[in-house]
């Protein structure tokens, strides 16, 4: 175990972004945090950095006989298939499509939910964007959330996250911070004392904190 829980990844990750960026960098910067669980370790880097947090929703395409493991995700209609690995676990075409859809219909829903459309990030798309999540496996949310950004205009993007496997491969960003790679990476959870599911109600409440203040 390394991190209590996400507000102590949060503190730590804001050490490990301290030592990457200078002064001038942190007034062009924005951090974009992955709901559900990256957005609370999002808020603890952007206060102790001074920055704003935008939250930014992407389902995992999950493998049906193993809900956690993420073969993809979603996000504002651009999907991440992580491809060799729906070969070597024998995703079916059909399997496959249901699993798109049902990240789709959760990803439409989250939107509502919260109330957030694709034009909420374009006023900050001449900024760096740091996109933070609560920690890193097979880097498919990572990647949709990737994509997504340079889709709308970000030039620079990168990766913040307390904890990624040592082997993860760069799908693409500027730079990757990582607080701590494992080796024997198993799964997010096993690096937290305490990793409860988080809420989308909680999510809403805490950026409805920040328009009201």
């Amino acid at each position: 175990m390394l991190f209590e829980d996400r507000v102590e990844a949060g503190e730590v990750l804001s050490l490990s972004l301290k030592k990457f960026l200078n002064r001038p960098l942190l007034k062009n910067f924005v951090i974009v945090s992955i709901l559900k669980g990256g957005y609370i370790v999002g808020e603890v880097v952007a206060k102790n950095l001074g920055v704003e947090n935008l939250p930014l929703v992407v389902t995992k395409i999950t493998n049906p006989r193993q809900m956690e493991m993420a073969i993809g995700a979603h996000c504002f209609g651009l999907n991440y298939l992580d491809k060799d690995l729906i070969r070597l676990i024998k995703i079916t075409p059909f399997v496959l499509k249901r699993q798109v859809t049902l990240a789709k219909k959760k990803f439409s829903e989250y939107i509502k939910f919260i109330g957030i459309n694709q034009s909420f990030y374009k006023k900050s798309i001449d900024k760096i964007a740091c996109l933070i999540d609560d920690g890193v496996a097979t880097g498919a949310s990572a990647t949709a959330g990737l994509k997504f950004l340079r889709r709308i205009g970000f030039k620079i993007v990168v990766l913040a996250s307390p904890i990624a496997p040592y082997d993860f491969k760069n799908p693409g960003f500027d730079s990757i911070i990582c607080s701590h790679r494992e080796f024997d990476f198993t799964s997010v959870s096993k690096y937290y004392n305490k990793f409860p599911q988080v809420d989308i109600t909680e999510i809403k409440s805490l950026i409805f904190k920040k328009l009201i203040n």
